[in-house]
């Protein structure tokens, strides 16, 4: 009687299947290996294309400056810009191509050209139909009025929930200016608006400027409980902006406050809270670089948008203050767009006060015939060292 022996089968089976496991698992860290190199590559190409935005952007802010510097329209900046195409920054002369549909990026102390790191379109809008901007507490942005048809009117936003604002609260209160203190942290900022509009869209001498051309309103949020869909209303929240230093007068009069009734069914829904439709003194003529708003924000700080909403025939636009540029950068065959507002670089500086110190002011002072008088009402406080 024969007997077969099978003592190692047992072993066989189990090597076999280990090495499948092994294989198995192998495999699924090579999986992940490749996923996240691929997923790194691509990481690092979307960062590096957009970089290469950013640099037409950059690009597309020399080809503003340009067209705002030269005489007029009829340059090569200015033609590039209202022609609308993708080669906006060689049809402006700003910087010269290694292709006919790109601009590729240079870097090192060498400027040796980037393989595969470009911009492919760079487009600018002088036209907007709004602008926007920030305002920290107690400064103030002037705005040009350059329009492209004539208006006597604009549209002023502000109030918007964002990362720092995620409540709104009313500051009930009526036309009344309460102390800082008084003023809710989570309450819409009161703005002060001085409107610049001369009669005259050339400077004609001093007259030109003078203080019977400026025009002032406070707006003072005044309760949150206007519904949404009524602050697009041109009826609702109007304000009318008066001329508190008229040439020759005797006396100053005093700006009026103009309560706003503000939306917390739009502050909700991400829209601006507070809105107001401002009557100019003066129709904006178009094409005038003579007017500006001054905007100043008290309280709290703010995001401001100004526009012509409902206002005309809804064509109405700013023309030049704010451009927008459109950018499309390259990195391989990864594609980044980036859109970026660009603000007039010539931007007015200016003092928000006619005296802005630090220490205490003595507001003595004489005028007379028989010399400086011996002895002065104001106390010499000597300065800390």
């Amino acid at each position: 009687m024969t007997h077969s022996k099978q003592s190692g089968l047992v072993s066989i089976i189990v090597v076999m299947f280990t090495a499948i496991l092994l294989m198995v698992v192998s495999t699924g860290f090579i999986r992940i290996m490749v996923q996240e190199e691929s997923r790194a590559s691509n990481n690092n190409l979307s960062r590096t294309a957009y970089e290469s935005a950013v640099a037409g952007v950059e690009d597309g802010k020399r080809a503003i400056m340009a067209c705002q510097r030269s005489s007029g329209s009829a340059s090569a900046a200015c033609k590039a810009i209202a022609a609308k195409r993708c080669s906006t920054i060689q049809d402006a002369g700003i910087i010269s191509s290694i292709s006919n549909t790109a601009i590729t990026i240079k870097s090192g102390t060498n400027l040796r050209y980037i393989s595969g790191q470009a911009y492919t379109c760079v487009l600018i809008d002088s036209q907007t139909s709004d602008v926007v901007y920030s305002l920290k507490e107690g400064s103030s942005r002037v705005v040009p009025l350059r329009v492209n048809k004539d208006t006597s009117m604009i549209r002023l936003q502000w109030m918007m929930k964002n990362d720092k604002v995620s409540t709104i609260s009313s500051a009930d209160g009526g036309d009344t200016l309460p102390k800082r203190v008084e003023w809710p942290a989570d309450a819409p900022a009161l703005l002060r608006i001085q409107a610049v509009v001369p009669e005259s869209t050339t400077v004609n001498g001093q007259q030109s400027f003078d203080s019977s051309i400026v025009s002032t309103a406070f707006l003072r949020p005044s309760g949150i409980r206007a519904p949404r869909n009524l602050l697009d209303s041109t009826t609702f929240n109007v304000v009318a902006p008066q001329s508190v230093r008229a040439a020759g007068s005797a006396t100053n009069a005093t700006a009026g406050v103009s309560p706003i009734t503000c939306s917390a069914e739009a502050f909700d829904n991400h829209q601006y809270a507070c809105s107001a439709y401002v009557t100019l003194p003066r129709n904006l003529v178009a094409g005038n670089p003579m007017a500006f708003l001054r905007i100043t924000s008290i309280y709290n700080d703010t995001d401001i948008r100004l526009s012509f909403d409902n206002i005309g025939d809804g064509t109405i636009k700013f023309d030049g203050v704010q451009p927008k540029v459109d950018s499309t950068g390259r990195a391989g065959d990864v594609y980044r767009r980036v859109s970026s507002r660009i603000s007039s670089s010539s931007n007015i500086n200016y003092p928000e006060y006619a005296v802005d110190i630090t220490g205490s002011l003595c507001k003595d002072f004489s005028v007379t015939n028989q010399g400086v008088p011996s002895a002065l009402t104001c106390k010499v406080i000597p300065e800390e060292q």
